[in-house]
């Protein structure tokens, strides 16, 4: 149930071509294992004379509920395990094709 939630809000605040920023606030000791951060950064349309024009939203816990990720309350990421590769990508290229299938591009930001 939570999994077809959190699909259906980034469904509804993603669209094909935001750029997904990550941030891997901790790795384990034998490097297999990560605490990664989620973020999406967009312009607000309407905002105040000298409020921050920006709206980040961090979605974390939405993308580790709908990939099936366990989420780490402790750092507020989701925890992915692999190594050999960059596991950002790989969560950003997942929750891509959960999201869009073939008909949509999230792009990756490292941070």
């Amino acid at each position: 149930m939570e999994q077809l939630k959190a699909l259906e809000k980034l469904g509804k605040s993603l669209r094909s071509g935001d750029h997904i920023y990550t941030i891997v606030k901790s790795v384990s000791n034998s490097g297999k294992y990560r605490h990664i951060d989620f973020y999406v950064f967009k312009p607000k349309q309407f905002f105040e004379e000298g409020e921050n024009q920006v709206e980040h939203m961090n979605i974390s816990k939405d993308v580790a509920d709908a990939l099936g990720f366990p989420f780490k309350d402790k750092t507020g990421c989701v925890g992915v395990q692999g190594d050999g590769m960059d596991m950002g990508k790989f969560v950003v290229q997942a929750l891509q094709q959960r999201i869009f299938g073939d008909g949509g591009t999230l792009i990756h930001v490292p941070l």
